[in-house]
């Protein structure tokens, strides 16, 4: 049983109705009404109160609360959810989105299964292999299995290390670092922290990872994973061996890049707060 919702910005209804078909050729049964969530507000995919209330209600069923898509918007909801999360417990089986519901995501996840993974009405998400959705729902159903490994066709590139092992924390650069110095902000300490970031220039990347270097976010984490990072320049993917050079060439921290995560095609989905290890040819659950 899947709920669909749209706590961010305005959905493509044609995306929508492909990423549904997809669902339900997984045997996957939406109870979400289309149009629930295909209404507009502004850069929203509704008011604050209207795509609060639409979270709030998908919290107290027992289903899979599934993002239709990012955008923006979403950490208006951060203050009354963690008020809603002082007093109540979320029925829900699990969480899945990306991008701009970033914090949401990382907040949510001491409170109920959370996965990192593609959007239904994204392209992303119409393109999944048959191993990438094998891996996905096999998530959804693993909360307590442990030792369970996904083996990646190609390898990993470790720019330091060969290997790490940690709990899960990360999503989208931007939005981490827009929730720093907030009652919203990651704690990264001890844990395997992931970051990828879409249409983002060097200059901006730069700044976003400066931003967490000055503010002691990284000085005491497990291993660092960097994502995709997509350009509007000739080439989609960033380069991040030179950032990586300037930035990192002294850290301790084993640090894997081009991970095949985020805004990029055919996404490989984590489970956030749980204990995983990545070597370069394997992602395994602890």
């Amino acid at each position: 049983m899947i709920s669909l919702i749209a706590p961010s910005g305005p959905i493509n209804a044609e995306l929508l109705q492909s990423g549904i078909r997809l669902l339900h050729s997984k045997s996957l049964e939406i109870t979400t009404p289309i149009e629930n969530v295909l209404s507009q507000t502004y850069l929203f995919s509704g008011t604050t109160q209207v795509r609060l209330d639409q979270l709030i209600h998908a919290l107290e069923f027992p289903q899979i609360i599934w993002c239709a898509r990012g955008g923006t918007g979403c950490n208006e909801l951060l203050p009354a959810v963690t008020r809603w999360l002082k007093h109540n417990t979320p029925k829900a089986k699990a969480f899945i989105g990306l991008s701009d519901p970033t914090p949401l995501m990382n907040i949510l996840a001491s409170h109920m299964p959370v996965i990192y993974g593609p959007m239904v009405a994204t392209e992303d998400f119409l393109h999944l292999t048959e191993d990438r959705w094998a891996w996905l729902l096999h998530l959804l159903h693993s909360e307590s299995d442990t030792h369970t490994p996904f083996t990646l066709k190609e390898p990993l590139t470790f720019f330091k290390g060969v290997q790490m092992a940690g709990k899960v924390v990360g999503g989208t650069l931007a939005m981490l670092t827009s929730v720093m110095g907030t009652p919203y902000d990651t704690t990264f300490d001890n844990k395997i922290v992931f970051l990828e970031d879409v249409h983002e220039p060097d200059y901006r990347l730069v700044r976003h990872f400066t931003q967490l270097i000055q503010g002691n976010k990284l000085a005491h984490i497990k291993g660092l994973i960097l994502g995709s990072f997509t350009t509007r320049g000739p080439t989609k993917y960033a380069d991040m061996t030179p950032m990586l050079n300037y930035l990192f060439a002294k850290s301790d921290f084993p640090i894997i890049q081009n991970f095949p995560l985020g805004h990029c095609e055919n996404p490989l989905a984590l489970p956030l707060n749980r204990m995983l290890r990545i070597t370069e040819s394997e992602v395994c659950l602890l």
